[in-house]
């Protein structure tokens, strides 16, 4: 056991005996307790005989490791189910929504509801920044006629999808924490909007998420469905914050009746997150391309839906197979099929072409072949007497033709022409002793004396 590294003053009054802990290891806010008031003097003596204290129960308690908790067992439950809520009865409740079991004990808000799934991606150095929007809707009166022995493809193709991208951040494209793959959406078109348009979509959206594919058409008037919503999302307190970055709350959709959240329903929670890769290997797809919004609001809206038929089929089975994928994951799979592109809302397609047909060149970097340019303290002394002498003439071509012969680092012109093709029959030390004579002769040169410091000058009273 290693005791832990505590200075106790020499004048101490601690009512413990401490003769087994070493007096030459820390010290207090003072030396004596004279240095400090009586009051704080005993606080900080009550402090460390409670540390003690504590350290020699734990020192005489045997410590044998308890076993981690199951995902979704009673023992990872929250406060009131803020975080943390039993997936099987989140998963029954959904089971009752979608016909699978009778409707008996189900709010009335929760019946002919409908499912809207949202995620949305940043930019990976500036959370605020929303690159994209993704969005999965899912009608209860789509699936009607279905039941638990109805092939899963035909309950997912029943979804619909959409996924938006702003035009002002057609360039920030993560790639340094997450791999983006903004421009492979699987199951639609991407949609180009402005980024002042996004809060007006999503209010569109969901006023009749029925709708969804005329959401983005501000030239169809789309009526208030009336419908309950359920607001569906992995990580649901990220994706609210993404949303109200760019103008839109969900707490001003009137038909929100409730919020479930795909970690919570697989058994994870904010302090066991659960990512969304392992949890739909863990249901049998294997995902594509990731990290764009679309395709994660699709998938997360078709795990619910896959959760939902294997807790019936087998209760408890969620996240009992998902421990079996807690080591090492397969690498990630991307498609780069692109997928094709629309533009909606006050959008045009022309400014994006223009931009996209633009060169970029980071501040941080300098134009490939192009060289800085270095100056030496005489030849600035030489711009700065120019600039002086001609301030109505000052460019950047001030500098004689000898000053911009040395700046041809290329050409080796600095060091008087002297690179390996100059001497074919020589190595490269005669380059280098070149260079070396060239730098010698620069310091010679600012080594010389002046004519003040010359003998017989009349500064040293010749």
């Amino acid at each position: 056991m290693v005791w832990p590294r505590i200075r106790v003053p020499t004048t101490s009054v601690l009512p413990l005996r401490l003769g087994r802990v070493p007096r030459r290891t820390g010290v207090l806010p003072a030396i004596h307790e004279r240095h400090l008031p009586h009051g704080l003097t005993a606080r900080h003596e009550t402090t460390l005989a409670n540390y003690f204290r504590k350290l020699l129960t734990w020192r005489y308690t045997s410590h044998t490791p308890e076993p981690a908790p199951l995902l979704g067992s009673s023992e990872t439950m929250g406060k009131k189910g803020q975080h943390l809520t039993q997936p099987a009865s989140a998963l029954q409740t959904i089971q009752q929504i979608l016909g699978l079991v009778p409707h008996e004990g189900l709010k009335d808000d929760l019946k002919d509801a409908i499912f809207v799934c949202i995620d949305c991606e940043a930019f990976e150095h500036s959370q605020d920044k929303v690159t994209e929007i993704g969005v999965a809707v899912l009608d209860t009166r789509d699936v009607t006629g279905l039941t638990a022995e109805s092939p899963r493809d035909a309950w997912l193709s029943n979804l619909k999808y959409a996924h938006y991208r702003p035009v002002e951040y057609a360039r920030l494209v993560n790639g340094n924490f997450i791999k983006g793959c903004p421009e492979n959406f699987n199951f639609d078109v991407t949609t180009w909007i402005k980024l002042r348009d996004a809060s007006y979509l999503m209010k569109r959206l969901f006023s009749n998420p029925a709708r969804v594919a005329d959401a983005a058409d501000f030239s169809i008037d789309i009526p208030n469905g009336g419908r309950n919503i359920i607001f569906i999302a992995h990580a649901a307190s990220n994706d609210k914050e993404y949303l109200r970055s760019v103008g839109f709350s969900m707490e001003s959709v009137s038909g929100l009746v409730r919020t479930m959240d795909t970690q919570v329903l697989c058994g994870g929670s904010k302090k066991k997150p659960v990512a969304l890769r392992r949890l739909l290997l863990s249901l049998g797809v294997a995902p594509v391309n990731l990290h764009n919004a679309g395709n994660d609001a699709a998938y997360t809206l078709q795990a619910v839906i896959l959760m939902m038929l294997k807790d019936h089929a087998k209760p408890g089975s969620v996240p009992a197979d998902l421990v079996q994928f807690a080591g090492k994951l397969p690498p990630a799979v991307y498609d780069k099929n692109k997928a094709p592109e629309v533009w909606a809302g006050t959008a045009e397609k022309e400014p994006l072409e223009k931009k996209d047909n633009a060169k970029i060149h980071p501040a941080s970097s300098h134009r490939r072949g192009v060289l800085p340019k270095v100056f030496f303290a005489d030849q600035r002394r030489r711009r700065k007497d120019a600039f002086r002498a001609h301030p109505d003439e000052r460019t950047d071509n001030t500098a004689d033709a000898s000053d911009r012969e040395s700046y041809s680092l290329g050409t080796g012109a600095r060091f008087g022409g002297a690179t390996s093709a100059s001497f074919p029959d020589a190595g490269p030390s005669t380059v280098t002793a070149k260079k070396g004579a060239y730098y010698r002769r620069l310091r010679l040169d600012a080594q010389a004396p002046t004519r003040d410091d010359q003998p017989g000058s009349t500064s040293n009273g010749g």
